[in-house]
């Protein structure tokens, strides 16, 4: 009489082996995709980073606008473009409450209080900066918006939607901490804060644009 094919297992089985023998499998195909997973994120953490900021070639424009919110390094970086002759013009958002720092640095840099214009009203927000530099500049070949690394995509996103038929740059300060590559170690909750705003200015525009 001929045994069955899996008569010989039922030995193993009852001591249990192939039980084991599966259950090891099954641990290591989760470590093995565990890893993979792993690596995956990690791998795409400094691109989450790199998303957030944009830079472009600034060769020559009319005007470089400071947005505000971190006046010392975005004016740092006005000044240097200035010295470079890349901008013609110095634009600057006034922080609340006013701060004489701006004027300091492009004072001491020797840049002409006629290169200089503070505007009279801060600006609550991005997207009402760029309303008003459309309403200001609105015939201007070109505009340099100046701002932070982890912001600059988010805010040439907006004035690319608002200021129309106007040439936006993009040129983020130098001179600001934010490391791209490295931002889930050192500024993980700015990072995660842009990524907020940004979806809340897309939401905005959108809802201003079905408006008009």
């Amino acid at each position: 009489m001929k045994s069955h094919p899996n008569a010989r297992w039922s030995r193993f089985r009852f001591w249990g082996v192939p039980s084991r023998i599966v259950r090891a499998r099954r641990w290591f195909g989760a470590l093995v995709l565990g890893g993979v997973i792993a690596l995956a994120v990690v791998a795409m953490l400094p691109q989450i980073g790199r998303m957030l900021v944009r830079s472009d070639d600034v060769r020559a424009a009319d005007i470089g606008l400071v947005l505000s919110g971190e006046p010392v390094t975005r004016t740092e970086a006005a000044r240097d473009l200035f010295q470079q002759r890349r901008i013609r013009r110095i634009v600057v958002f006034p922080e609340v409450p006013p701060d004489p720092v701006t004027m300091r640095i492009l004072r001491t840099a020797g840049i002409p209080d006629a290169a200089i214009t503070v505007l009279a009203e801060p600006a609550h927000g991005t997207i009402e900066e760029a309303r008003r530099a459309r309403d200001l500049f609105g015939g201007t070949a070109g505009i340099v918006v100046i701002t932070s690394k982890y912001a600059s995509r988010r805010a040439c996103f907006i004035f690319e939607r608002i200021v129309r038929n106007v040439r936006v740059i993009c040129a983020p300060t130098p001179y600001d901490r934010f490391n791209s590559d490295l931002w889930w170690r050192h500024h993980p909750a700015l990072a995660l804060t842009q990524y907020g705003k940004f979806a809340g200015s897309m939401v905005m525009l959108a809802v201003a644009r079905k408006a008009d």
